[in-house]
């Protein structure tokens, strides 16, 4: 029989239902049309894929302009920030122009719509 007592006790997880994906390393947009919209929504995507981090959210989202984190909706994913402070938090990057850099270097990982 099915009790799903695998699935809650996380030896499984369910793939079929989700929302968000992290997008692959060195990107500085997510995909055309797979964009998260706002800091509620960036928020909630990385709650869905908590499980992809290793390390807490410990400033929570971040919000601000930054010119080099990608537009949007992103994470900081490695670098000295994350090794010395064991911080992954996402960020919610509302800046009208960046080059993105810091995510095509890997620093940051988009999450984005499927």
């Amino acid at each position: 029989g099915s009790d799903n007592s695998r699935a809650i006790n996380g030896e499984f997880r369910s793939i079929c239902r989700r929302a968000y994906r992290l997008h692959v390393p060195n990107q500085e947009a997510c995909p055309p049309g797979s964009a998260i919209t706002s800091p509620q929504e960036c928020w909630h995507a990385y709650e869905e894929m908590q499980a992809n981090f290793d390390k807490a959210p410990k400033r929570g989202l971040v919000e601000g302009e930054w010119p080099g984190i990608p537009q949007g909706c992103s994470v900081q994913y490695k670098g000295s920030w994350v090794n010395s402070e064991q911080d992954q938090s996402p960020h919610w990057n509302s800046i009208s122009s960046s080059d993105g850099h810091r995510g095509k270097n890997g620093e940051f990982r988009m999450l984005c719509k499927p």
